[in-house]
């Protein structure tokens, strides 16, 4: 495991504790990865004082949890005390603090994701979640009943885990409880099923994942009706296949929730359907359109209508240079043009015209059209 200096000194400064989940899973399948997260046997307040002792800052993120951030050198680092479980509703769960990192893995929720870390390197594996992280085998820890009573989004977090590391048909009997628990996602809070949503659909290959979420009833609750073939060819862009697999109503879709900027792209993105592409006019349209619209609608449409022209004629406007409009309304007025109403007007007129004929440069829109 490549280990940055801060790392290594928080391990020292904490001991005993280990590395733990999405960081030792990554290393063991030679990715890297940023996702670190510590357990270790001190308290939080413990935590808190070994850590200021060294100038560290520290941030309650989750102390009902146990969960602190430690911010050293401008890097974060997320640092939980070994807990176990003592009440569980699917969304909340009530713990208390352990002195067993055997015990606190037996609360996580697939086996490869209860793999520890010592400082050194050493791997230790309380359940064989290093043998199913090779062997591409999405494993619960126990019963998958329990577990997914115990956190709704562990339905989510199975899919996005098979979606990046299974080899495997999923058996007959988790599918069945998988559908079973799926009306469960509506339980969870728009926040969360949009993270895990979008990190399933940040994965390249999906097809396989989505005819399983098919199949389990998991889109059908979370209201995603669209051609799941179709979304499977889309670009990885999580956001992109969102609004092919929701509609143009996916805004508006109460198990999501979106920033004002996601939002606008759904907006534009139904506002361009209905535009109409030519091989002539695509630099025109990527301008009016903005470049990533015009991609991404381009894409869509490719995939809508089965025909690669339009992928083509993305990929086209990939390489276009970005145009700068050169006039501006002082231009104008030296023309003879009075400010107010005309002026915009003569100013959107003169935009449209150098739009339409190849973005010629300032001289000959004054020559042509004032």
């Amino acid at each position: 495991m490549k280990l940055s200096n801060e790392l290594k000194h928080i391990l020292k400064i904490l001991q005993p504790c280990m590395l733990v989940g999405g960081f030792v899973r990554d290393s063991i399948l030679g990715v890297n990865s940023q996702d670190i997260d510590i357990v270790t046997l001190n308290t939080p307040d413990k935590v808190t004082i070994l850590l200021e002792n060294e100038n560290i800052k520290v941030i309650p993120t989750g102390i009902e949890h146990g969960t602190l951030t430690a911010i050293y050198n401008k890097q974060k680092f997320e640092i939980t005390t070994a807990r176990k479980d003592i009440k569980t509703d699917g969304r909340h769960a009530e713990v208390v603090f352990s002195d067993s990192f055997a015990e606190d893995a037996m609360r996580r929720d697939f086996t490869f994701n209860a793999l520890y870390a010592q400082p050194n390197g050493e791997i230790i594996d309380f359940i064989g979640g290093v043998e199913d992280l090779n062997n591409g085998i999405i494993r619960f820890i126990g019963d998958a009943n329990k577990r997914i009573d115990e956190d709704y989004l562990r339905i989510l977090r199975f899919f996005r885990f098979y979606a990046r590391y299974s080899k495997h048909k999923v058996s007959d009997e988790l599918l069945t409880i998988l559908e079973n628990k799926s009306k469960l996602l509506t339980k969870l809070s728009a926040e969360r099923i949009t993270c895990e949503i979008c990190k399933i659909l940040a994965v390249e290959n999906i097809m396989n994942t989505l005819s399983i979420m098919e199949k389990t009833k998991v889109l059908k609750v979370l209201k995603l009706y669209g051609g799941i073939k179709q979304v499977a060819k889309l670009p990885a862009k999580p956001i992109l296949r969102l609004y092919s697999l929701g509609g143009k109503n996916i805004a508006k879709n109460r198990y999501f929730v979106f920033s004002n900027i996601q939002k606008q792209y759904f907006k534009n993105m139904a506002k361009s359907e209905n535009t109409h592409f030519t091989e002539s006019n695509l630099a025109e349209k990527s301008y009016f359109l903005g470049k990533e619209i015009c991609v991404d609608i381009l894409r869509y449409m490719a995939i809508k209508t089965d025909q690669q022209k339009y992928n083509n004629w993305a990929d086209e406007v990939i390489k276009q240079k970005e145009q700068i409009f050169p006039l501006t309304g002082k231009d104008l007025i030296k023309q003879g043009y009075t400010e107010g109403e005309e002026l915009g007007f003569a100013l959107k007129k003169a935009e449209k015209w150098w739009a339409e004929n190849n973005f010629p440069d300032k001289k000959d829109i004054l020559q042509n059209i004032l």
